[in-house]
């Protein structure tokens, strides 16, 4: 497992991807700051708001373009011919790639984060709010909520690469599955705050919803930036249960992508 992390890990930092991180990031912090100079009484939490928000779509594209690069992308090269013949098992591979992007996405995050915060300082500079943000462990805890989001994401796309035979197929599956996830709080919040006059829709999509609740993870749970933007901490109890959800949920998907791989037939 230790040899697929390595190989996992120098792969994505040897290639162009981490370029173009680069690049997507000074654009997506360029228009972060461009959006807070559009507000002229906080713009720093304009700013670090929808900062968090490019952070999100960003690493989110990052690690499911890593999950087809090492699993999807390989078995299309057919070179995991190569890789199976380690003395590993091919449990051992997936979770060694797995905790490789995992790595990646981390270093993503990171380097994203501290850009963001850069960003955040200077559109304070002009104007100084009342309502002072906080960069230190609010944010970084938001960050790391972050990337129990993305460990999920990841995990539902080591499940689809196991079993799929085209290779974008994970990526596709992945942006629906973390699309819908990290909708399904918003929606019943939605429905549950409908008027008397949109009862009739409200009686037939909550329980839709609420069924949805057991097959997808609340990913929106992990999207706690008001505590850095507004300093309204989570309770504790909410916190502890969501970074459960998330680490039992990746457990099953990854159980299941092993169990699968395992039974896999490369022809």
């Amino acid at each position: 497992m230790k040899q697929s992390f390595l190989i996992a890990l120098l792969s994505g930092l040897r290639s162009r991807v981490f370029q173009s991180l680069f690049a997507a990031g000074l654009l997506a912090m360029g228009a972060a700051y461009l959006a807070g100079g559009f507000s002229p009484r906080q713009p720093s939490t304009v700013t670090l708001d929808v900062g968090l928000s490019m952070i999100r779509g960003v690493s989110l594209v990052l690690v499911l373009y890593w999950a087809y690069e090492l699993i999807g992308k390989e078995i299309e090269r057919r070179t995991i011919y190569v890789s199976l013949t380690y003395p590993v098992t091919r449990g051992q591979f997936l979770l060694g790639r797995y905790l490789g992007i995992l790595a990646l996405t981390t270093l993503a995050v990171a380097l994203l984060g501290l850009m963001l915060a850069a960003v955040v300082w200077l559109s304070g500079l002009t104007y100084e709010q009342t309502n002072p943000l906080s960069l230190e462990w609010p944010y970084v805890l938001t960050l790391l909520a972050l990337l129990l989001d993305l460990a999920v994401v990841a995990g539902f796309g080591f499940l689809v690469a196991s079993v799929s035979v085209t290779p974008f197929v994970p990526l596709a599956a992945g942006l629906a599955f973390a699309i819908s996830a990290r909708s399904l709080g918003p929606a019943l919040e939605y429905l549950s705050n409908m008027s008397q006059a949109q009862a009739e829709l409200q009686a037939t999509m909550t329980p839709v919803f609420e069924w949805l609740r057991w097959l997808l993870p609340d990913l929106s749970r992990l999207d706690i930036r008001y505590y850095p933007l507004y300093a309204y901490q989570p309770e504790p109890g909410m916190l502890a249960g969501s970074a459960l959800m998330a680490v039992g949920y990746t457990g099953i998907l990854l159980s299941l992508a092993v169990m699968l791989f395992n039974r896999r037939q490369f022809n």
